[in-house]
């Protein structure tokens, strides 16, 4: 029946019908329960990226928010997240909660092996102006 809510649900998104695609995918979530990530791991991680774009598109920030916790807890890797914290990177930001949105962001981005400076001196951005002016 999960399964069945998440083809509904996509179905929706689709026909940007996203309140409605909403319903459907949260009650995927709920059917598949939370033991899940184990036993449908590929079923329960689509639920939940579809539901996080459906929820970001229709502003439920906190619902999102609330939501994202678990596939960046189950995921078994971490592009399984990325879209996730895509989704939680524009809540928070449309939230207006910059400092937690940009932790995240620098948390995502040395992830992905992009160093990014936390103490910025006069130096670093002389410097990495420098860098840009070269590149063009």
């Amino acid at each position: 029946v999960a399964e069945l809510n998440l083809r509904a649900g996509e179905k929706l998104l689709e026909q940007q019908s996203f309140h409605s695609a909403v319903k459907y995918l949260i009650t995927g979530i709920t059917l598949v329960g939370d033991d899940s990530w184990g036993a449908k791991y590929s079923l329960t991680l689509r639920l939940y990226d579809a539901a996080s774009d459906a929820l970001c598109v229709v502003g439920d920030y906190p619902t999102l928010t609330a939501l994202a916790e678990k596939p960046l807890h189950y995921a078994r890797c971490f592009e399984d997240k990325l879209n996730t914290y895509s989704n939680l990177v524009r809540a928070l930001s449309s939230s207006g909660k910059c400092d937690e949105c940009i932790n995240t962001s620098v948390s995502v981005l040395s992830q992905l092996g992009e160093f990014i400076p936390t103490n910025i001196t006069q130096e670093i951005y002389f410097d990495e102006v420098a860098k840009v002016r070269q590149a063009l």
